[in-house]
């Protein structure tokens, strides 16, 4: 499938909504907004990423989707005041500005067309364009610095690369130098020595470590020290691994064992107790900092990290917003689409179920619609598996189906109060009072040990005046509701779906009442009528 195949118009549209979202959104979220197939706006979303013209992230489980922000490679060349350079997918000179051609001497002709080793250029020649690669072969941004020989002149640079999309959809790369030169001469001699190494190492903002492979600390700077509070004699001499959760501790060793001399350098986010034992959220990148000429054993690493627990948390949000988003959407897809045959208490059950899967979950109706009438509850779904069955064997019948009075007024007026407000209310008491002392107290307490049952909540399926039914949430001892406002706002969807079928099934019922109390007399008469232009007398007793 070609750009040219498919319609422009859909493709415009596409790169205007994008426009207009610049945070990005998910498929699910255009689809909806584009009023456009899923699967259909797929294949456009699949060419544009190919074109270049969209990008995507991941934020948790979806895939977030943005306009591109590109600068063309013929503008790249001229906006960027640095030299650069621009290789196709074989690495293959394409294009070079004019301060490139004039720092090396070189002929733009004499140059296009050809890989950089075969170029003729020393320098040209001795960049290593692997290390801006991808396992998978794909170009990706790196920062490196070098320092070659340009006509028997030293030069140092720092090389931006920069993947690049050309008009044609194939990608390359962008090789962007900047002249450090002058930043090296420039430093005072006491910096380049041991001192004052030491002394840039203190300054950083990041926490700067090293550690030999079991984990002893050999050096930390002062970052680090004011961050734990602690001064480095107490630090020094104990193991980094001793600051990490067991379940981040293999991780981490995991990712050490991995570095090489060909891998030198990995990332990896983890906890780690932070001032008086405080989980933080770190990311440290590790370095394979000594190692041994000719075994290629590592004899200590250097660990570069930060605090990122504020953008860790404020991105997990960002992902629970993006993950609740496509919950609501596909479930109210889920409702609006539901055949009419369908259990609808069983669809919403299962729904909840997703959101707290560790939860016992009952969907019930009453026998009537309005509140003041309500005297009778029926269960219509019951998950999950273990918990209905015992249930079943305790009652002597299925669960689903029963019926459940309520003798207390007081109770029944406690109970109403709470549905009506339509959120998640918290039941006091236990399972006996929560099944309305309809099932011995002994059994209660037995199943609450079996299912080692915790807090119960009830959610009323309102809307208006009307009482649809209410949702039963028993929790496992210790869990925490998780996401309320998720389950509520879901509940109300289910309402719209509930009252849109109880109005579906009163209009079947009126027509059935209908059809059925057409008066005798009119019956007769259209008998007659259809007799007398037949040409026939009927007789009303005639037999």
């Amino acid at each position: 499938m070609t750009q040219s195949s498919l319609d422009q118009s859909k493709i415009d549209a596409i790169k205007q909504e994008l426009k207009w979202h610049p945070g990005g959104m998910t498929i699910s979220a255009l689809s909806y907004k584009m009023m456009m197939n899923r699967n259909f706006l797929a294949k456009y979303l699949d060419l544009l990423l190919r074109s270049g013209d969209v990008t995507v992230t991941i934020a948790g489980t979806s895939k977030v989707y943005s306009l591109s922000r590109r600068v063309p490679v013929n503008q790249l060349l001229n906006f960027v005041s640095d030299s650069v350079i621009v290789l196709d997918s074989d690495l293959k000179i394409v294009s070079l500005n004019k301060n490139l051609l004039e720092l090396l001497g070189e002929k733009r002709d004499s140059l296009i067309g050809k890989k950089l080793n075969a170029s003729g250029n020393s320098f040209l020649g001795g960049l290593d364009v692997s290390r801006f690669r991808n396992n998978d072969s794909s170009f990706t941004d790196l920062v490196i610095d070098i320092t070659g020989l340009i006509n028997n002149t030293t030069c140092s640079f720092r090389i931006k690369s920069v993947p690049v999309v050309f008009d044609d959809g194939n990608k390359g790369l962008a090789l962007i130098l900047k002249d450090i030169m002058h930043q090296i001469q420039s430093r005072p001699l006491q910096e380049i020595s041991g001192a004052g190494y030491q002394g840039i190492v203190e300054d950083q903002t990041e926490f700067i470590i090293r550690f030999l492979p079991d984990g002893t600390l050999t050096f930390v700077n002062n970052s680090l020290c004011h961050y734990l509070r602690m001064e480095v004699h107490e630090i020094l001499g104990r193991s980094f691994f001793s600051r990490l959760f067991d379940e981040d501790r293999e991780q981490v060793q995991m990712s050490l064992r991995g570095l090489n001399r060909e891998n030198p350098a990995r990332s990896v986010e983890l906890r780690v107790k932070g001032p008086a034992g405080v989980p933080r959220w770190h990311r440290w990148t590790n370095f394979a900092y000594s190692l041994d000429d000719k075994k290629g054993n590592i004899r200590e690493y250097m660990g570069v990290g930060r605090d990122i627990t504020d953008s860790y948390h404020v991105e997990k949000k960002f992902n629970r917003f993006i993950a609740d988003q496509e919950f609501l959407y596909w479930h109210a897809w889920e409702l609006t689409n539901l055949a009419a045959d369908a259990d609808i208490y069983m669809t919403i059950g299962k729904a909840i179920k997703e959101l707290i899967p560790d939860a016992m979950i009952s969907v019930n109706t009453f026998d009537s619609l309005l509140p003041s009438e309500i005297t009778l509850l029926t269960i219509r779904c019951f998950l999950g598996e273990k918990e209905r069955q015992v249930f079943s064997q305790t009652i002597g019948r299925n669960i689903v189906g029963w019926n459940i009075g309520c003798p207390n007024e007081d109770a029944r007026s406690h109970a109403m109060s709470c549905l009506l407000t339509g959120k998640l209310v918290k039941v006091p008491g236990n399972l006996y009072i929560t099944m309305m002392w309809s099932i011995p107290q002994r059994d209660c307490e037995k199943m609450e040990k079996i299912f080692n049952l915790g807090e119960t909540y009830v959610l009323g399926l309102i809307c208006g005046s009307m009482l649809f039914g209410n949702i039963l949430i028993h929790l496992k001892k210790g869990d925490v509701l998780d996401r309320p406002m998720l389950i509520e706002t879901y509940a109300r969807q289910a309402v719209l779906a509930l009252k849109s079928r109880h109005a579906e099934q009163e209009l079947t019922e009126r027509s059935k009442i209908q059809d059925y109390e057409i008066p005798l007399s009119d019956r007769e008469r259209e008998f007659n009528i259809d007799s007398e232009k037949d040409g026939g007398t009927v007789s009303k007793n005639s037999s």
